[in-house]
């Protein structure tokens, strides 16, 4: 049997292929709104993978571009901080120089209530957030910087602010006779000597240019190391503390008892260790492998010192020397090595003190330089014997009664007041020497012969910080002497006489000038500069010989961020590439910032009295001293530094910055290869589809209306 199909079955292909053309129309007008050819990564195809990749790059570097944008921002208030702060210490430097003495109730002038001022303006810079950190605080970057200025300045409850501790200072540095720990005795006899060339024991000698206050730490030499001295059988050890000198090392090495008979002194600008007889070999060591003795001049190949291979002292075996004071019995020593004869140094020493009985002291250094000084003015000393005067460095034979001014520091290793560094002189007639001894003693004995008009006597003393000042006093036959000057008397005891008093003149008047000034100086750089700060170890404070480290219950310490070991640049690193990071960390506590607070400081915290005659003199030698301070002395971090490393950071990051736009367009460029579309092609596809499903559905249309009815006879 025959069938024939309806016309409806056969248009169901035509259908199909008109929705297939509706559905990749559907597609091509959705690409041409979003712009890529699919929404998943499956209708990319095999470049899957590849876009993938691309965008977790892109996405990469946008986090890094958020980074560099982040840390920029927090760069650049920091670079305008820094400025900020160099800004104020240059105004405050300013103010230094050629200021009126004029001061208030408070004990100021204007100028330092006006850095008063600028210091709380710096303070407040330090502690001003950069967005969501404080960024002078280390890695404590949700901790303010610093304390309030009120707290550094005037203290906090029973903890010592710095105008207290610059108080405490003062009266160590000047102590308690207002000789700046100087020691001018009453003008005695006494024969001195110089040029001497003997030491019988071993001796070692420092290659490291060094004075008594020279601190350990500027050496390099560690707090909580330990420094030792041997004579082969017995060792004296001493552990570093905080705000040790060369002075304080030579005093707790030198011969304690039942430690190593070595005794250790600066001498001629060097640290010296000496054995104390004619056997010991001595050796010097620390327990940081050496670094620490390096440091003070003993390096490899200079720590161990061994005795003479003969005692030189055996040329004058058999020979006598005699001292004489006033009409007390003549003392008699004999040199060699039977009973009661002496054969060292130390024993020269020993044994004269131990004759003399109190009439007179003797002392002999290193070298054999032998000095004796009357005790009492009215006593005069006679050298005698037939050994040579020479072999132990004595010009002179004799001095009478009262002719000998003697000036040393009052306890050896103080960290206090002048430190007696050079002595010289045009003095006819006189013997002048030193310094030396434990305690740099200077003598200055008037002879028969006076000094002629207008001949002079130069001091030079070191200054707790750092800075020198010179006594010069010049003799006159005017009468009165002026300033500076002291008269030539009749007899030599009358010229020492007249010497003393001027001496004690001067030394008192500078003590109360530049030594007041300069012990608020050191008083900030041990408040500042130290951490924990630094106190005098009193009271009582006018004979203090220490410095100690404060606590949190009794001094401020006035940063308040994190201090830990690693480097202040380290404490804040950003990821800014795959492989590449930069450090911008900062404290406020790095040196070019607080030398900057610490001067400003000084000059905020320090106090004067109208009716003082010599604070006028104080306070310019305090504005000198903080004007060159501010203009940052070589060897002194400034804070060009610190905005150096930031800049370094800001450079990488600005170059990191422009690579990776560079790499992101690319990468960009190559995603839009892949995913992306163009327009143009699109939008004809797009044209030619609408066209073959108009025409689709026009045939569809048509043959949807065709009927077989159309096509058969019509009936009557």
């Amino acid at each position: 049997m025959t069938t024939i199909s309806g016309v409806g079955s056969n248009i169901l292909p035509s259908v199909q292929s008109a929705l297939n053309i509706d559905n990749q129309l559907t597609a091509l007008q959705g690409e041409l709104t979003t712009g890529v050819k699919a929404d998943t990564f499956a209708g990319i195809g095999p470049q899957a993978g590849v876009t993938i990749g691309l965008n977790a790059q892109l996405s990469a570097l946008t986090g890094y571009a958020d980074t560099i944008a982040t840390v920029g921002t927090r760069l650049t208030i920091a670079q305008t901080d820094l400025t900020q702060l160099s800004d104020i210490a240059s105004s405050v430097q300013g103010s230094t120089v050629g200021a009126s003495f004029v001061v208030g109730s408070s004990g100021q002038t204007s100028s330092q209530q006006s850095a008063a001022s600028q210091l709380d303006q710096m303070l407040s810079i330090l502690n001003t957030p950069a967005g969501d950190r404080y960024i002078f605080s280390g890695t404590a970057t949700t901790q303010p910087a610093v304390d309030t200025t009120d707290h550094i300045l005037n203290g906090n409850g029973a903890a010592a602010g710095l105008k207290q501790v610059i108080s405490e200072r003062n009266q160590a540095d000047i102590g308690a006779t207002g000789l700046g720990r100087l020691v001018i005795a009453p003008a005695t006899a006494a024969v001195v000597g110089a040029g001497a060339a003997l030491s019988p024991d071993a001796t070692g000698t420092g290659t490291v240019a060094l004075t008594g206050t020279t601190s350990l730490s500027s050496l390099g030499v560690k707090t909580g190391d330990t420094i030792a001295v041997s004579d082969g059988t017995n060792q004296t050890q001493y552990t570093v503390k905080a705000g040790d000198t060369v002075d304080t090392l030579a005093a707790g090495l030198s011969n304690p008892p039942g430690a190593a008979n070595v005794t250790v002194s600066v001498q001629g600008g060097r640290l010296q260790v000496q054995s104390t007889n004619t056997t010991s070999t001595v050796t010097v060591s620390d327990s940081a492998g050496g670094s620490d003795i390096s440091a003070l001049g003993f390096g490899s190949g200079n720590t161990t010192f061994a005795p003479p291979a003969a005692n030189p002292l055996t040329f004058i075996y058999g020979q006598k020397l005699i001292v004489t004071v006033a009409s007390n019995p003549a003392q008699t020593v004999t040199f060699g090595v039977g009973v009661g004869q002496v054969s060292t140094l130390a024993q020269l020493q020993t044994t004269l003190n131990a004759d003399l009985g109190g009439t007179a002291t003797a002392s002999v250094d290193a070298n054999g330089n032998l000095t004796v000084a009357a005790t009492a003015a009215t006593d005069s000393i006679a050298i005698g014997g037939n050994v040579s005067p020479a072999v132990f460095g004595l010009t002179s034979t004799s001095a009478p009664a009262g002719s000998t001014v003697s000036i040393s520091e009052d306890v050896a290793g103080s960290q206090f007041g002048f430190k007696l560094a050079s002595v010289n002189s045009t003095l006819t007639g006189a013997t002048v020497t030193g310094p030396t001894g434990s305690l740099d003693g200077i003598s200055v004995g008037f002879g028969a012969a006076p000094p002629n008009n207008g001949d002079r006597v130069n001091l030079t003393l070191d200054l707790p910080d750092g800075s020198t000042q010179q006594v010069s006093l010049q003799a006159t036959t005017t009468s009165p002497p002026g300033a500076g000057q002291f008269a030539i008397g009749a007899t030599p005891a009358a010229t020492a006489a007249n010497f003393q008093a001027a001496l004690t003149s001067s030394v008192g008047t500078l003590a109360k000038t530049a030594l007041s000034a300069a012990s608020a100086m050191q008083a900030g750089n041990n408040f500042f500069a130290s951490d924990p700060p630094l106190r005098v170890n009193g009271p009582p404070f006018a004979t203090a010989t220490s410095l100690v480290a404060g606590t949190p219950t009794n001094t401020v310490s006035w940063y308040t961020g994190e201090n830990g070991p690693t480097p202040a640049l380290s404490t804040a690193t950003a990821q800014i590439s795959p492989a590449l990071s930069v450090s911008y960390g900062m404290r406020a506590n790095q040196q070019g910032i607080s030398w900057l607070l610490q001067n400003v400081a000084v000059l905020a915290a320090t106090t004067y009295q109208p009716s003082d005659p010599n604070a006028s003199a104080s306070y310019a030698a305090l504005n000198q001293r903080v004007f060159g301070a501010l203009s940052v002395p070589t060897g002194t971090q400034p804070v060009s530094d610190i905005e150096a490393s930031l800049a370094a950071a800001q450079t990488t990051m600005k170059s990191t910055a422009s690579q990776q736009a560079q790499t992101q367009n690319t990468l960009t460029d190559m995603l839009q290869q892949i995913q992306g579309i163009t327009q143009d092609q699109v939008g004809a596809e797009i044209l030619s589809l609408q066209t073959t499903l108009q025409a689709s559905l026009q045939v569809t249309a048509k043959l949807s209306q065709i009927s077989l009815v159309n096509y058969l006879p019509a009936t009557a």
